[in-house]
């Protein structure tokens, strides 16, 4: 391998692992504001579940407060959850198989 191909090559980890490092940042941020608003679905199931709003569903305005969170009800469907969990997992093995590159190019 000759310098100007090691450069190359070094340039493209560095470029790479960056990217795949802000997109798990992206990943990890959608996964916290989804555990909170899961965390407030929660509270609200155990102690008000008939004032439950879902955007896309009707809700009886005897159940409604202004001051209640409006959920969007494909935010928790079993399967965006799963992809979603996915898609960090693949991302981190990503990160982390460009470290280990990055680290045998002694970058």
């Amino acid at each position: 391998m000759t310098q100007e191909d090691r450069d190359a090559e070094i340039g493209r980890v560095v470029r790479e692992k960056k990217g795949a490092e802000h997109e798990l940042e992206i990943l990890r941020a959608r996964a916290q504001r989804i555990g909170e608003l899961m965390r407030s679905f929660g509270n609200m199931l155990v102690s008000r579940p008939e004032n439950i709003q879902f955007g896309n569903i009707s809700t009886p305005g005897s159940y409604m407060k202004s001051s209640d969170p409006i959920f969007n009800s494909t935010e928790f469907s079993g399967d965006s959850l799963v992809q979603m969990v996915t898609q960090i997992r693949e991302q981190a093995d990503k990160v982390r198989a460009l470290k280990e590159q990055a680290t045998r190019l002694g970058i």
